[in-house]
């Protein structure tokens, strides 16, 4: 039997993923997947315009290859100028909103997919876009500097997860970005918008963040209890549960969400350390299961859980890591906002 053929070149690969659709799909089903509809068609509207070919989709998540960085970068400010029109008069719960991610570097393509870590690379960098953003590898920003009407901030040293090397990555500034002005909504139609609200939270989620990794380093020699079946690598493992939003005000479960989500992606560039993806952790929203349970299914040794209550504009956190091994550990970790 002949072996698959491959083909190796450089490319410029783009990610991008729906900012909350699981939390989204976890609230309204029928709702995220019309979403999911919409962002698909827009989308692939979009790549042939800047030859991007669209290699696969994963889930909510597009990837897609371009033989220019140029016209990758392009395709991106075009997509999230799309999205911006499209979200100026929706409301909070319709919005679609995506990270992107670019990164140009050596792929091979066989049997109809692509490998190789310029596909590696482009993945971990289009979580720490910002929502509506759009972050790219240093390779790329040498690329277009010149070609591209966008200004360039430099995010500096980043440590990407299975990724080696530190690298320097920079966010397209959009044209439109230093235009936005506040929406002007009736109070009594009024919804809170995610992104306002976990600015005040990024405190809060860097100190989470921190704190984990000094736990799952603590705590890494330990021995899982028999019968859990982790593998080797589970004892710096942490799974973010969905917070609980403790507000009356049911709105406020966009924050809560938000808070869960963006703390996982946080989490998964501390170096070394497992984190369950999203969808897994959002599979126990609204549920009490048992921790040991919980570590079992996912397969980590630690957990984090907490909750999140607003007045005003006052924001408190309660979050709390807990050993799976001894179902109980340490005291909650409060920050008040």
């Amino acid at each position: 039997m002949s072996a698959p053929i491959e083909h190796r070149r450089l490319s410029a690969i783009m990610f991008t993923d729906m900012v909350g659709y699981s939390a989204i799909a976890q609230r309204d089903e029928t709702r995220a997947l019309a979403l999911l509809d919409e962002h698909r068609t827009i989308l692939r509207s979009i790549f042939p315009r800047f030859h991007g070919t669209e290699i696969k989709t994963i889930g909510d998540a597009f990837l897609v290859e371009f033989q220019s960085a140029l016209e990758a970068a392009q395709c991106a400010v075009e997509i999230q100028r799309t999205m911006s029109k499209r979200n100026h008069d929706v409301s909070p719960e319709d919005r679609i909103e995506l990270r992107i991610g670019i990164h140009i570097g050596d792929v091979i393509h066989r049997e109809g997919d692509v490998y190789g870590d310029g596909i590696n690379i482009a993945s971990r960098i289009q979580p720490l876009a910002e929502p509506a953003g759009i972050c790219i590898s240093t390779d790329v920003e040498r690329q277009i500097r010149n070609g591209l009407e966008a200004r360039f901030e430099k995010l500096g040293p980043t440590e990407l997860k299975n990724i080696e090397l530190p690298m320097d990555l920079f966010r397209i500034v959009l044209p439109w970005e230093k235009e936005a002005l506040p929406e002007k909504r009736p109070a009594t139609h009024s919804k809170p918008r995610r992104t306002g609200a976990l600015i005040a939270a990024a405190a809060t989620i860097l100190a989470l963040a921190l704190a984990a990794e000094w736990f799952v380093r603590s705590h890494s020699r330990g021995t899982p209890p028999p019968g859990m079946g982790l593998n080797a690598n589970s004892g710096k493992s942490v799974a973010v549960l969905p917070f609980l939003n403790m507000s009356a005000d049911k709105e406020n479960e966009y924050l809560s969400d938000g808070i869960t989500e963006d703390l996982c992606t946080a989490l998964t560039q501390v170096h070394g350390l497992h984190v369950p993806a999203r969808t897994s952790s959002f599979v126990f929203k609204g549920k009490t299961e048992d921790i040991r349970k919980i570590g079992e299914q996912l397969n980590v040794a630690t957990v984090l859980e907490g909750s999140v209550s607003r007045a005003g504009k006052k924001l408190r956190i309660t979050a709390q890591l807990i050993s799976v091994a001894a179902s109980i550990f340490g005291r909650p970790t409060t920050i008040a906002r």
